[in-house]
């Protein structure tokens, strides 16, 4: 970039394009425009290192003037700043960051918004119409329609012909089950049961249903420790431990039929258990909590880990002898029924509703 026509003549050319603004005339040379600065910044994008005004373009040797010329008491100026951007990042063969990051931006942002309609879309239980989904992406009906007509051309939406309605499509399936089969919901489980055990103290063992009944497959120690004949390994009753119990009431009962037939009838001598009562209440209260029923001395309360059937795939059992204050286990067990929550939501299951 050079002065252009004799020495003293106020204006600049880079490729024979005029890029500086002449603010006064030719006998007042020191009055020049000094917008185009390399130290300026032109919409907001530093230009040194960029497209810098101080660069002189390929070609364009130190001293060499543009062809053509200007009469020097003419007053010009460039539109706006974003055209004096791209003039000097043309003539100077450099990419014009700016517009490439907000292009960039752009798009980046489109894609946020889709995903936002594809959340909405699976928030709901079944198809839902436009407005719906409108309203619950925070988005105008036009703008929602746009974004689901791309979502169906991908096959991550459907729209129903007699309704009109939208639902998630195979393609949004296929990516939910493949995110699905990576989910190990042990070691989702681990880390914030172990985290719940440091801040409350209590030992919590973690169990799943197996074919003969509940399996303990985690055991966390609390301090004190709680020593009893349980281990990993472990079977459970179904009707008479708090961890039996949230299977029985969260799980078909086709899980679980054969093993309340076979721990009636080995049941000789014991109370007989309201089984439809129990399972009643446990799905009302959404845990189950005893004390003594299975080890004396023992205070239990069992909290469901969800599956994406809204079954309980894995218990949290929350364990205290007479070492714990009692009045606290309220707040224990509050604390215990939200982290589960938050483990249920890590694998993508559900609480089924009340």
């Amino acid at each position: 970039m050079t002065r252009d026509g004799a020495p003293g003549a106020p204006g600049w050319k880079i490729g024979g394009v005029l890029c500086g603004a002449i603010s006064a005339s030719a006998n007042n040379p020191a009055r020049y425009d000094k917008r185009y600065s390399p130290e300026r910044e032109i919409d907001g994008a530093q230009t040194r290192g960029r497209c810098s005004v101080g660069a002189r373009p390929q070609g364009l040797k130190a001293g060499q003037g543009s062809p053509g010329g200007f009469h020097p008491d003419a007053s010009v100026v460039l539109g706006s700043a974003q055209l004096n951007r791209r003039l000097l990042c043309a003539a100077s063969g450099r990419p014009d960051v700016t517009r490439d990051t907000t292009k960039r931006r752009a798009g980046i942002q489109s894609v946020g918004i889709g995903l936002r309609v594809l959340d909405a879309l699976a928030s709901y239980e079944e198809p839902q119409a436009l407005g719906a989904i409108a309203a619950a992406s925070g988005l105008s009906a036009s703008q929602a329609h746009r974004y689901l007509a791309s979502l169906v051309a991908a096959g991550m939406a459907r729209q129903d012909a007699g309704s009109g309605r939208y639902d998630l499509g195979p393609a949004a399936l296929r990516l939910g089950l493949g995110a699905l089969s990576r989910i190990d919901a042990f070691q989702e489980a681990n880390q914030r049961i172990t985290d719940f055990v440091h801040e409350t103290g209590r030992t919590v063992q973690m169990a799943s249903l197996g074919p003969s009944g509940p399996i303990v497959v985690r055991w966390v120690m609390g301090s004190p420790p709680i020593s009893t004949s349980l281990m990993v390994g472990s079977p459970l009753p179904l009707l008479r431990s708090a961890t039996g119990h949230v299977f029985l009431a969260f799980r078909p009962d086709t899980h679980t039929r054969h093993m309340v037939e076979r721990e009636t009838a080995e049941a000789r001598g014991l109370t007989p258990v309201d089984v439809e009562g129990l399972r009643k209440r446990v799905r009302a209260d959404g845990y189950s909590g005893i004390s003594g029923t299975l080890i004396p001395g023992l205070r239990a309360t069992a909290v469901p880990i969800f599956d994406l059937q809204e079954e309980a795939t894995l218990t949290a059992t929350v364990l205290a002898t007479d070492a714990f204050r009692p009045e606290r286990d309220d707040e224990v067990r509050e604390r215990l029924i939200a982290v589960c929550d938050e483990i249920t939501a890590a694998i993508g299951g559900r609480r089924p509703k009340p």
